[in-house]
């Protein structure tokens, strides 16, 4: 190699470095050594060293989803693709961009090549199903061209993780000829001119507005938007489950969720059935939670949604897709010349309907707690009155998720990161080290399980070796306590979900973490006030009672 020629690897390094890349998540390996080598010697790229790859490419979804601009993950061919897999379809279903770089074997490798199967493209083909798109550097001269355009991919239209496979020989290679990098522009689309007309006007004329507000308004960064369009309106918000966060619960406008695992919310329903306009915002053509709300609209319904392609609700009065910051900022301008005033009757029945899922849940608490073990509802209650308002909740799949989301929607906006419905337990474990790597003026505090914190728990000592102060509020029934529940309700029984567990108190210590162990009630406010306080990551092992029955939302609303 002459002194003009640079490696594959330092021409992906410089093409990041282009991109304004600041951090990455990933694991080396024999296939993408050659961008480590040059990564060592990158004045503005820190590297985030994961102990499993699904954790390096969930921590690249959670920064993406905090930094509002794609999170980056590395890692090698083979195994290491496919155990990042199921993070990159956890940010494909969540809509967070994400740019995934990963080594492949050479297109003529032989059968049983080292990270090989007889398929050399198996990656790619992988991948395309749970990425906007998978890309393949064929020769080193492409690989700038290549990596902006994955860049510009994750962050259009829809925001998604894209993945750029790069195989061996690609990476062995070198040239003198690579091309300057050209960042590409993202370029949002917003409403047809017609339509934004036709939206104004339909919203304007109605007396009982409402806007139902998806996911795709964090994806935007468009909660000032939202909150300022309902304050025009006086219209009330509600919100599919994955929307949470994109606005305050505590606004007076927030209605707040749809629909749970314990049920529905009939006062939001009502709300949307009575309403003689609803805007439905955020949301995704053809997904699963939109069918509910399409039984529930209007006839007056305006559609703007979230997608790559102009695909469109048949149901709406009104169906397009746009940036919904964008589409909002349109609205706003056609509207802020005759705002109105929200309904003081509608102000009160939201509140009380607040008020009465609050008491509801905290009376089944209070009901259903037992000595010996915490009910995991007190214990993210507790949390909840500790955390400031702009904390960030990591939250993870198993039963404490039914009492995050009701408790931990009460903090500001954008501060619940969700697990979202590709549901890969262990999301918080590695959330939380990109989180306070994020943010590490703020709160972070991973909201899991035992069985949820065991599929990750070797990434715990990749926030012990970063310093960072998170808390780890672990919910410990000794089993898979969903599909424990699931099994009892469909089958009768349950089988195979009870799980060993270790004292997590010595695991904490054992790294040099901070271990609280919790089994009464009355120890709960002290531990998570230590933990809180702390200087280290900490483990709150909240031993609690595996058999609480949930709260019904539907009897808790009418109960109010």
């Amino acid at each position: 190699m002459t002194n003009q020629e640079k490696t594959a690897g330092r021409v992906v390094v410089e093409a990041l470095e282009a991109e304004g890349v600041d951090t990455i998540f990933g694991l080396p390996g024999s296939h993408i050594n050659a961008i480590y080598v040059a990564l060592a010697e990158s004045p503005s790229i820190r590297h985030i060293t994961t102990k499993h790859e699904n954790s390096a490419s969930l921590m690249a979804l959670v920064y993406g989803a905090l930094r509002h601009r794609p999170g980056v993950c590395l890692v090698t061919a083979g195994p290491g693709g496919t155990n990042a897999l199921s993070g990159i379809a956890q940010a494909y279903t969540a809509a967070v961009p994400v740019v995934i770089i990963t080594g492949a074997v050479a297109p003529d490798a032989a059968k049983e090549a080292f990270h090989g199967v007889d398929a050399p493209d198996l990656l790619q083909k992988a991948y395309a199903s749970a990425t906007k798109r998978s890309l393949t550097v064929e020769q080193v001269e492409d690989i700038p061209a290549t990596i902006a355009q994955a860049f510009c991919l994750a962050s259009s239209g829809r925001p998604g993780p894209v993945h750029v496979a790069i195989p061996e020989n690609v990476m062995d290679g070198s040239t003198d000829r690579a091309p300057a990098y050209r960042k590409l522009p993202v370029e949002p689309v917003g409403l047809p001119s017609s339509a934004a007309d036709d939206i104004a006007k339909m919203l304007r004329g109605a007396a009982r507005p409402v806007i139902c507000a998806g996911k795709g308004i964090l994806a935007a960064d468009a909660a000032a938007e939202l909150a300022a369009l309902a304050k025009l309106l006086g219209a009330p918000v509600v919100f599919p489950q994955d929307g949470l966060g994109a606005m305050s619960y505590k606004h007076p406008l927030c209605v707040g969720i749809l629909t749970t695992i314990v049920g529905p919310n009939p006062f939001a329903f009502e709300l949307m059935k009575r309403s003689d306009a609803l805007l439905g915002i955020g949301l995704r053509p053809m997904a699963a939670n939109l069918a509910p709300i399409l039984r529930a609209a209007p006839r007056n319904f305006a559609f703007v949604g979230t997608d790559d392609a102009p695909n469109v609700v048949p149901e709406a009065a009104i169906s397009c897709v746009a940036d919904n910051k964008l589409a909002l900022q349109e609205l706003i301008a056609r509207l802020k010349d005759r705002p109105r005033a929200a309904d003081p009757a509608l102000l009160a029945r939201i509140e009380a309907n607040k008020a009465a899922i609050n008491q509801a849940f905290h009376t089944s608490i209070l009901t259903n707690s037992r000595d010996g073990v915490v009910h995991f509802g007190l214990a993210v209650e507790e949390l909840a009155r500790r955390l400031r308002e702009d904390a960030i909740v990591v939250g993870d799949i198993g039963n404490h998720g039914v009492w995050t989301v009701n408790y931990l929607p009460r903090l500001g906006v954008d501060n619940l990161v969700q697990v979202g419905t590709w549901g890969a337990m262990g999301f918080a474990v590695p959330g939380v080290t990109a989180a306070k790597l994020v943010h590490p003026e703020r709160q972070v505090v991973g909201l899991t399980g035992d069985g949820s914190f065991l599929m990750a728990s070797a990434d715990f000592v990749t926030a012990v070796e970063h310093r960072l102060h998170v808390v780890y509020i672990l919910l410990d029934d000794r089993r898979y306590g969903m599909v424990d529940l699931l099994q009892r309700r469909e089958f009768g029984r349950s089988y195979a979900v009870d799980i060993g567990v270790p004292d997590f108190v010595k695991y904490a210590e054992s790294f040099g973490a901070l271990g609280i162990r919790v089994e009464e009630a009355s120890q709960l406010g002290q531990a998570i006030d230590r933990a809180l306080a702390a200087d280290r990551p900490v483990i709150v092992d909240v031993v609690g009672d595996p058999l609480v029955p949930y709260v019904s939302l539907p009897e808790a609303v009418s109960q109010g």
